[in-house]
């Protein structure tokens, strides 16, 4: 097996989820390059379904970077307060109402 289909280069705790990505992507690309047409049945499932899992995928694998990273400036934070600032962990925007709903207007 060749070390791309294994996705070595990408660190073990985002491997899953790169390669979910990397497939997902894939059909999103394939759908729109236009060699088949599409019932609209498939194209809800592929942009619907397909695409949200490619975000989540990606939302995935930032948030596992984001705790990696959080855990190294921990160490370097201990080690040395004073040159280094305590980490800030990342957290995910919440998607409750769009955001132009938030600030009282909205682009049509």
């Amino acid at each position: 097996m060749r070390p791309g289909i294994r996705a070595d280069v990408v660190i073990p705790e985002c491997r899953q989820y790169a390669q979910a990505a990397v497939a997902t992507l894939q059909l999103l690309l394939i759908c729109t390059r236009g060699h088949r047409a599409y019932t609209s049945q498939e194209l809800d499932t592929i942009f619907r379904d397909v695409g949200t899992e490619f975000f989540r995928n990606l939302e995935q694998m930032t948030q596992k970077l984001a705790q990696k990273r959080c855990e190294r400036q921990q160490e370097a934070h201990l080690r040395d307060p004073v040159k280094f600032r305590a980490p800030v962990p990342w957290n995910r925007d919440t998607r409750d109402k769009p955001r132009c709903l938030q600030y009282n207007f909205c682009v049509l």
